[in-house]
């Protein structure tokens, strides 16, 4: 059943004409009376200026669960109207108008806010990955999903991932309140650095309000795995020559590499020149080595210190220094969380080989070889000789 209150104005116009305009309210007190005018036509008659409607004007818009419905005159010749919420009576000499506001009693209406948060890479692509040197820009989007405006909307992000500020909201109609079915737009960016855990991980929330201060909120999360970038392989003995570690050739041990960032130009400037020298390891007992942590969208070289090698080494595999290296596909050796660039060395004479999981050169086993050859000769002399005896008898 609807309940309706109505807010009743009586005013009489003595000598001149006069147009006044009342605002009505949206919602009435139930137990507001008949309401009069504070001010009185002056000695001459005058109605003009401003009238005050009292004595409950400025508490009547504090109650709840009311809306204006109607607006009606009662004595009006016509020449009165309404706009919205807002009654003009235009009163001419001796003319009594009444004019009524309606109010009905309505439902309240819950208010709803929802939001999505997305990492992009900046083009508004939607991303799941990135790697250290990345600048990931995240878009929340808040839309009213209710039936009733909102205001005092507020975004917050629970780790503080924005480098800056979160910028917006755009999307807004111009009245400051996210309206029922409206979507509001903010950005912030982050730049993907070695502190930063993995996967990356943060939950941004909204807020607001109903006009009558009825609360409603939302949360959403992001999560982006961050791609560990690195650099590496195996400096070997390529015994063989032919570019590629095969079974039996083994690492070589203690080789220092240093790894440069290029400057920009693609040509190899090490120091001296403007490439920097971001890193710097030593190949393990099985040849390996690696750089980590690298910044993905850079370019690099890695170069062998010569000094380091052993001596009467060829290269065979790889290139020294050896670049472009990088993470994309402008990079002539590209790479991406993996390691796959090798350094393979012919030695010009007796090549390692491996035996028995373990690297001996040529010249020790070439004292073993003629010492293997003799055991084996006396161990089939040893099996014939008792054949031959037999076989005189």
């Amino acid at each position: 059943m609807r309940t309706e209150k109505r807010l009743i104005i009586s005013i009489t116009a003595l000598v001149l004409v006069a147009a006044m305009a009342f605002p009505a309210l949206s919602t009435i007190p139930a137990q507001a009376a008949p309401t009069t005018l504070t001010r009185m036509p002056t000695a001459n008659g005058d109605v003009s200026g401003t009238w005050n409607i009292g004595p409950r004007w400025d508490t009547e818009s504090s109650l709840t669960g009311w809306g204006l419905s109607n607006i009606s005159f009662v004595g009006d010749d016509g020449d009165s109207s309404t706009s919205d919420s807002t009654a003009t009576i235009v009163l001419d000499p001796g003319e009594s108008v009444t004019l009524t506001f309606t109010n009905t009693q309505v439902t309240p209406q819950a208010p709803e806010i929802s939001l999505t948060k997305t990492a992009t890479d900046g083009a508004a692509n939607e991303i799941a990955e990135t790697c250290v040197g990345d600048t990931i820009v995240y878009l929340f989007e808040v839309e009213n999903t209710g039936s009733v405006d909102l205001i005092n909307v507020t975004l917050t992000d629970d780790t503080g991932i924005c480098d800056g500020a979160i910028s917006g909201p755009t999307g807004d109609g111009g009245d400051g309140k996210l309206n029922p079915g409206e979507t509001w737009t903010y950005t912030c960016s982050h730049l993907v650095t070695d502190d930063d855990p993995d996967p990356l991980e943060n939950t941004a929330t909204v807020s607001g309000q109903d006009e009558q201060g009825v609360p409603a909120e939302d949360s959403d999360t992001a999560i982006v795995d961050i791609l560990n970038c690195l650099i590496g392989d195996t400096v070997f003995y390529d015994n063989n020559g032919n570019g590629m570690q095969d079974v039996g050739e083994a690492g070589i041990s203690g080789v220092q590499l240093n790894l440069y960032r290029d400057d920009g130009n693609d040509e190899f400037n090490p120091s001296g020149g403007t490439d920097e020298l971001v890193d710097s390891d030593t190949s393990h007992g099985s040849g390996y080595y690696e750089f980590t942590g690298l910044d993905c969208v850079e370019m690099y070289w890695i170069d062998v210190v010569d000094s380091s090698l052993p001596s009467g080494l060829t290269l065979t595999a790889g290139s020294d220094p050896c670049g472009l290296i990088g993470f994309y596909p402008e990079a002539e050796i590209q790479v991406l969380g993996y390691d796959d660039v090798d350094f393979g060395y012919q030695p010009a004479q007796l090549p390692p080989t491996s035996v028995g999981g373990e690297a001996y050169p040529v010249n020790k086993l070439a004292i073993l070889v003629p010492w293997i050859a003799l055991f084996a000769a006396v161990m089939i002399a040893a099996e014939t000789m008792p054949r031959r005896r037999r076989a005189r008898r």
